[in-house]
């Protein structure tokens, strides 16, 4: 029997490419340690060169196993996925971690091919926001894509995933078909604006064609936590918003996005339901639900709401808005959500249930029993009717 030369077996062994080595079938599925290339997250050097050279020596459909450890793998430079790879811990529960270095001006983290099934699951991403000086907040007025995540693809999964302390931006952007968001923890992005911001969203989910997101824990994003920009047949359930320590402007947003596009502001056959949206701390939270994105813009509008139904709000500034919607009133329905405890005045110079602008809610049906508001910007202000 032939042996294979020992260069051989010491590559099979230190990379675990099981489908490199000769015997293995050849539809095999390769798994790779990054520490193989250098990667290590329990020193204070840049990790980020090492992580690219792993992942771009992946074959595609790989998975590749990042080592837990402390601090983490520092990223100085984005990191790009550049194939179809399932990145996790090699530790699964316990995940491994990946911080924003000193110098990074970028997404800790990217991939941007709308085609491309990738899967990341028990990772701990951090901006670093809560640790002072690390970064340099002017960075946001200067650079564009300070968030901690850009994703595109179809059918990709994230989940048992943490994204935290986004200096600006965003702690998890996605846009894409049919994809996965489920059981991460997504805490502490930006800075909010008692503070003087710079702000963050939890996550932005710019288009949302058939994907699913549910089950997300969401704690003190300063921005909205989470903001969905259009697409047909999303579901959005389950997910815990909670607020008590750092102000946001929203917990849950219906909004337009241009990268939704065709489907910007089109939420048809979409659903939004089963939500718990809490705050505990008046003035920590402005609009629990809000529907429409006039608050901040008037040049955009939802055409079609899907439907909004069985979410829970309660404690926040405003519990549901509606304001920024057009149709002929079948397009969606906003109706039987459980509201509560309305507290604080930052927003709109009192506490509020239910405000809905009824010349700007047209696009399908809403539940009776609300206080008529006007809420565009510009020009700016909430004037209760």
């Amino acid at each position: 029997m032939d042996l294979m030369s020992r260069s051989t077996i010491i590559r099979c062994v230190a990379i675990l490419v099981t489908a490199f080595c000769a015997g293995t079938p050849s539809n095999a599925i390769a798994q790779i340690n990054c520490s193989a290339w250098g990667a290590n997250p329990n020193d204070d050097n840049p990790d980020d060169a090492y992580l690219q050279q792993c992942f771009n020596n992946a074959p595609a459909g790989s998975t590749v196993f990042l080592d837990p450890g402390s601090p983490g793998f520092l990223i100085d430079y984005t990191v790009t996925i550049p194939k179809n790879l399932t990145v996790t811990s090699s530790q699964a529960p316990t995940r491994a971690t990946i911080l924003a270095g000193h110098n990074l001006r970028d997404f800790v983290m990217e991939q941007l091919d709308i085609n491309m099934n990738w899967t990341i699951t028990y990772i701990s991403f951090s901006g670093m926001n809560d640790t002072l000086g690390w970064r340099n907040f002017s960075d946001c007025n200067t650079y564009p894509n300070l968030g901690n995540l850009w994703f595109r693809g179809t059918g990709f999964t994230f989940a048992h995933n943490e994204s935290k302390n986004a200096i600006c931006g965003t702690g998890l952007q996605i846009a894409g078909n049919s994809y996965y968001v489920w059981d991460n923890y997504i805490a502490y992005n930006g800075t909010d604006a008692w503070n003087g911001g710079p702000w963050a969203d939890g996550i932005t989910a710019l288009r949302c064609n058939g994907g699913s997101i549910h089950h997300n824990v969401f704690v003190d994003n300063t921005d909205i936590d989470l903001v969905v920009g259009g697409g047909p047949s999303c579901t959005v359930y389950n997910n815990t918003i909670w607020h008590g320590g750092k102000y946001s402007f929203a917990g849950l947003n219906l909004g337009n996005f241009g990268d939704s596009s065709p489907y910007d502001g089109k939420h048809y056959l979409s659903q939004f339901t089963g939500n718990t949206i809490t705050n505990t701390v008046a003035d920590r939270l402005g609009h629990g639900l809000s529907v429409g994105a006039h608050p901040w813009s008037v040049a955009v509008w939802i055409s079609d709401t899907g439907s909004v139904s069985r979410n829970d709000i309660a404690g926040a500034n405003v519990n549901l808005l509606i304001e920024g919607t057009t149709g002929n009133g079948t397009a969606g329905n906003v109706t039987g959500n459980t509201i509560s405890n309305p507290s604080g005045n930052r927003d709109c110079g009192g506490a509020y249930n239910y405000l809905v602008n009824p010349n700007h809610a047209t696009a399908g049906q809403y539940d009776s029993g609300y206080t008529g508001v006007i809420w565009d910007f510009p020009p700016g202000g909430c004037f209760p009717q």
